[in-house]
């Protein structure tokens, strides 16, 4: 139950880039959004392929779920910086 949770919740938290993009406000960071859109995709792919996995570059699984993270935290504070600025 737990993992079906939170791969909801990380679903919609990859869609927020995806929502900023059609947000005016953030008509000059479009471009940076969608770059943060495929690089969240991206990194929860890996961290999705990555469980159980113990070899090559897929055993580093809670690398990529941070590196996921980071991707998608600095996306929401850099569009509420440019939203106060």
């Amino acid at each position: 139950m737990h993992g079906i949770a939170s791969g909801i919740g990380f679903i919609f938290f990859i869609l927020n880039p995806l929502w900023a993009i059609r947000i005016a406000e953030f008509k000059d960071l479009r471009y940076f959004n969608i770059a943060l859109l495929f690089l969240a995709v991206l990194t929860f792919v890996l961290f999705i392929a990555s469980e159980n996995k113990n070899s090559g570059i897929l055993r580093y699984s809670g690398l990529f779920q941070r590196l996921n993270l980071i991707i998608l935290y600095g996306h929401l504070i850099l569009n509420y910086a440019w939203m106060i600025r």
